[in-house]
């Protein structure tokens, strides 16, 4: 899975997201995680708390879905694309 920028983002200024899982769980502990994803307006990176774990079993690949407060919606991150994450009370 990748959330790099696709030609296909739609509307000028979004995230183009990671492919929805096929499998989904919902995180009971708030994780933080930061990612080398940038954010559509450029500044920064997307960061914020990951609200659930989705995975693809015939690719055996897994993405989560954060919720950042500097963009609109939660957004599929891949695993791979994560820099770093811990446990915080919110």
């Amino acid at each position: 899975m990748t959330s790099r920028a696709r030609d296909d983002a739609g509307r000028a200024g979004e995230l183009a997201e990671a492919p929805r899982p096929d499998n989904v769980l919902a995180l009971a502990l708030p994780v933080w995680v930061e990612t080398s994803v940038a954010r559509p307006a450029g500044e920064g990176n997307v960061s914020g708390y990951a609200i659930a774990l989705g995975w693809n079993t015939p690719q055996k690949s897994s993405a989560y879905l954060i919720s950042d407060d500097a963009i609109a919606r939660p957004v599929w991150v891949a695993e791979s694309e994560l820099v770093s994450n811990s446990v915080r009370r919110r």
